[in-house]
């Protein structure tokens, strides 16, 4: 191979690199915007009294987590990565913020300031140690994390309630949100999260393989070898959307 060929073929590495980093960057700003749904549904949820004190607490709680991950998360999903693997990792590093906000979720109506600082670090390890073990010891190739992050954040997030939700009111008027086990609360409330996490796990499972067997029984599932090759745009929506530079 020339030196020219060599050229050209980092220039168009090069090029390819740019455009997956914007990309990444966009959808994870995109995911920005899904906290303020979450605020909507916790809107929903609350008496009409307390809407603007939930809406609040969504925003604060949220913004917190992020920054509790740029403080303490990104240190470990970055300096993590760089240890391993001798270089910094962008996706680690945006999906580790995307971990953040993702354990904040479950219990932003019911912690502390502080508290969110530390679910958000916790829940940024947990994406990464997840996302390693998953890749090296369980051999899957998870492209964009969406396990690590959604599944092993998500269910973090419901467990730290147990931890550090402070006593407080409810939805149910007549019900109190019982004190986390910092607050000495007791586990009995960990049990709860826990069965909450088994449940959704469960149902998410057994909903998702009938779907999955479905779409393998009429060869839904995944498209034939010379369509993969070809590229999907090219065999089925008349060309490529993004062209060779």
């Amino acid at each position: 191979m020339s030196s020219q060929d060599i050229s050209s073929s980092s220039q168009d590495a090069l090029v390819d690199y740019y455009i997956d980093t914007s990309w990444i960057l966009d959808a994870a700003n995109l995911v920005f915007f899904m906290q303020a749904g979450f605020g909507m549904i916790e809107a929903g949820m609350v008496r009409a009294k307390n809407t603007k004190s939930i809406l609040l607490k969504n925003m604060i709680n949220t913004a917190i987590g992020a920054i509790g991950f740029y403080c303490f998360g990104h240190a470990f999903a970055y300096a993590i990565g760089r240890l391993l693997t001798g270089q910094y990792d962008l996706v680690k590093g945006i999906n580790g913020l995307v971990a953040g906000l993702v354990s904040s979720t479950a219990g932003c109506a019911y912690i502390e300031p502080w508290a969110g600082i530390v679910v958000g670090a916790i829940g940024a390890i947990i994406y990464y140690s997840s996302s390693w073990v998953l890749l090296n010891w369980a051999h899957i190739d998870d492209p964009v994390d969406a396990v690590s992050v959604h599944l092993f954040g998500g269910a973090w997030s419901v467990i730290s309630v147990a931890f550090f939700a402070k006593h407080g009111p409810v939805r149910n008027p007549t019900s109190t949100m019982p004190d986390g086990i910092i607050y000495g609360g007791g586990i009995g409330q960990l049990w709860i999260q826990l069965v909450a996490v088994t449940m959704a796990t469960l149902w998410a499972t057994i909903i998702s393989s009938i779907f999955f067997q479905i779409m393998k029984y009429f060869q839904w599932f995944r498209v034939d070898v010379d369509t993969e090759l070809a590229g999907l745009d090219n065999m089925n929506h008349g060309g490529a959307a993004i062209f060779d530079f």
